[in-house]
């Protein structure tokens, strides 16, 4: 089975942070929950209403936000699914992406990420997936003065939250790939900014290449 997008949502959850609308998420294997966070305060804890465990990448730090990607693989999954992240003086964004064919033991693969400040662009860093069909999935945070973002690399935009009132800009993107290829994509934003990008690989059910047919052979022995 190929990996497939199943729902996705997007909110601004202010500086104490808060709960996103409830979305579906039936269907999903794997979670992915990217948040940026005001670098003096402390990173905020996420929590989600089906009760879940939530595991960290590498938190990236930038000039401001800071940002990070979790994720949760084999999750307990249905409608009315919601994501909280809570801290103080946080003023976070948070993207969440849910997704079904990914491999259910063991899903990641590689992650990167980098801060950045006064630019228009940010790289997380390259990547390379270990084997083909996988998930590639990016998160950027960055300042506030950001409204908008745009991506390379053929990946897709699931949601971007506008920056304002003292609340971070946060963008989540993904790509499925047939074959594995190295990638940093580049995002590029509207307007001068500061932050930290991430990107994390997911792999496919025998770590690639789980969609495949198989091909069988067949031999005759003779002469026993």
């Amino acid at each position: 089975m190929a990996i497939t997008l199943v729902a996705n949502i997007g909110a601004n959850l202010g500086a104490p942070g808060g709960t996103t609308s409830a979305i579906n998420t039936t269907g999903a294997n794997l979670l992915i929950v990217g948040v940026a966070w005001y670098n003096p305060s402390s990173p905020g804890a996420l929590t989600d209403s089906k009760g879940n465990t939530w595991t960290p990448l590498t938190a990236q730090t930038g000039q401001n936000p800071d940002s990070q990607i979790f994720y949760c693989a084999n999750p307990i999954v249905g409608s009315g699914h919601t994501f909280t992240y809570t801290g103080v003086s946080i003023y976070s964004p948070i993207c969440v992406s849910a997704y079904s064919g990914v491999a259910t033991s063991s899903p990641l693969d590689v992650q990167n990420g980098a801060g950045f400040s006064t630019s228009l662009n940010s790289q997380p860093g390259s990547v390379t997936p270990s084997a083909n069909n996988a998930l590639l999935v990016t998160f950027t945070g960055a300042n506030n003065s950001v409204a908008s973002a745009v991506i390379d690399s053929s990946f897709t935009i699931t949601d971007q939250i506008a920056g304002g009132g003292g609340n971070w800009f946060g963008a989540m993107a993904y790509q499925i790939q047939t074959t594995a290829t190295a990638r940093n994509p580049s995002w590029t934003f509207n307007a001068v900014t500061t932050g930290a990008s991430e990107i994390a690989v997911f792999k496919a059910p025998g770590g690639g290449g789980g969609g495949g047919t198989a091909n069988n052979k067949w031999f005759s022995i003779s002469g026993l």
